[in-house]
């Protein structure tokens, strides 16, 4: 069952494998998360902003946080959630990433929002009964 859930690996190694070790980052990325809610808590703070990275992301040059925001107009946020366009993969002569593919290495999203990605392992197997 773990070679497809949750889902399906179209790279080189074993799916169940990479399944795995996508949990296993998720679950860990949880455990963050609810560190920044205590944090929160305790301090009686709320944050605006959340920049999620996994541990093998790296940056090729400095991440200019401001050009997010930028319009013709100045500064002004539309979107809760930016998934940072890197492909590292075509960066080191690999495959270009797939039109349906998302890059998790870094997403910089709205506090108001972050519950999504800080509690997706959870929320994972919330409806998980309906897919088996």
């Amino acid at each position: 069952v773990d070679s497809h859930f949750p889902v399906q690996s179209l790279g080189k190694g074993d799916a169940s494998v990479a399944n795995r070790n996508m949990l296993r980052m998720f679950r860990n990325m949880e455990v963050l998360w609810k560190a920044l809610q205590r944090e929160e808590s305790e301090r009686g703070i709320r944050y605006h902003d959340v920049l999620f990275l996994r541990d093998d992301a790296y940056f090729l040059r400095p991440l200019k946080l401001m050009r997010l925001f930028r319009t013709q107009n100045g500064y002004h946020r539309k979107a809760e959630l930016f998934a940072l366009s890197c492909d590292a993969r075509a960066h080191r002569g690999g495959q270009e990433m797939l039109p349906t593919e998302m890059n998790d290495h870094a997403q910089y999203v709205d506090r108001n929002r972050a519950d999504i990605i800080g509690e997706y392992y959870s929320r994972l197997f919330d409806n998980a009964h309906a897919c088996v």
